[in-house]
């Protein structure tokens, strides 16, 4: 990656044999000025296939331009923040967490974005990579328009949704994903085609619940989940959610359903345990000192809930942490 006038531009990695990942050292490019901030990764899953991660703040009317110097097939979505992008048609599309979307082109414009960073990550399809993806077996009903871009013949036209459960779960493990060591790179690659197959398989009409979710609904959800996420041991209720979102509370339970395909307190009890995870993996606490700081006072609840989210209980995952 290197740094133009207008944004960034991808490209191609190292000179020599094409080797795909997990042998290619990860493409990293930062910068800060004025009026925006930036940072992004770009991994080689394969050849055709590109990981890049973007934490970016635009605080002016100037864009930042991607130019992947090559029409492909992009399928992205949004870790926190929200951004703005220009979709082919020229209409503005807004990017929110939660969301997936998808076209083709050979570059993405960014315009706006959120006061804190936007962190989106998208996965990059060459034509004949996504031919060979269609020719697995994926519907055609559904992706009739990747067919198209893989002959060469039409673009595909920006769309997005929610991300269904599978697919929610697959984002997050790609953007806890360390790029170092072999096994790491290699579960990068199996978490990223995971994700993409959930879009693939996504149905049509999977979304028609979310349609009743509008703007400021999911401006609401990204305020209790951005609440949940900075305190996640504070005791929460239903009636505190509704209050921050400024939602009733069948609108709330129905957003949460809608978005992640679970209950507010069972988001809200992963989160725990994913802080707790990573509390555990700095062994500077104790077992009862983490149960503690992710809001349980009765140690064996904790390690219940805990196994139910990582398969082992918190004792055997600090040792394991540690052995690692």
């Amino acid at each position: 990656m290197k740094r133009t006038h207008t944004g960034i531009a991808l490209q191609g990695n190292q000179s020599g044999p094409r080797i795909s990942c997990p042998f290619q050292p990860a493409q990293i490019l930062s910068w800060s000025d004025t009026h925006s901030e930036f940072s992004g990764r770009r991994v080689s899953i394969k050849d055709g296939l590109d990981y890049l991660s973007l934490q970016l703040r635009i605080d002016s009317p100037l864009s930042i331009n991607i130019d992947f110097t090559e029409e492909r097939l992009v399928l992205g979505y949004v870790n926190a923040g929200w951004a703005k992008a220009e979709a082919i048609d020229g209409d503005v599309e807004k990017l929110e967490p939660g969301q997936w979307f998808r076209f083709s082109n050979s570059e993405l414009c960014l315009d706006r974005t959120s006061t804190e960073t936007a962190h989106i990550d998208l996965i990059l399809c060459s034509k004949e990579l996504t031919r060979l993806l269609l020719d697995i077996g994926t519907d055609t009903e559904r992706v009739a328009d990747f067919e198209q871009f893989a002959n060469g013949s039409v673009a595909v036209p920006f769309n997005s949704g929610q991300m269904n459960r599978n697919a929610f779960e697959a984002s997050k493990k790609i953007v806890s994903s360390s790029i170092d060591g072999l096994r790491h790179r290699l579960q990068l690659e199996s978490n990223v085609l995971s994700w993409i197959a959930e879009i693939l398989s996504q149905p049509k009409n999977s979304n028609l619940a979310d349609r009743t979710l509008n703007a400021n609904d999911r401006d609401a959800m990204n305020r209790i989940i951005e609440e949940i996420r900075n305190d996640p041991g504070r005791e929460h209720s239903i009636d505190d959610f509704c209050k921050l979102g400024n939602l009733n509370e069948h609108k709330l339970k129905l957003a949460f359903k809608s978005i992640f395909g679970k209950t507010a307190f069972t988001f809200l009890r992963e989160v725990r345990m994913d802080h707790a995870a990573e509390l555990l993996k700095n062994d500077r606490h104790s077992v009862i000192q983490v149960a503690n700081e992710v809001g349980y006072s009765n140690a064996s609840h904790f390690a219940r809930a805990f196994k139910d989210r990582h398969g082992l209980l918190p004792k055997a995952y600090q040792c394991l942490q540690r052995l690692s």
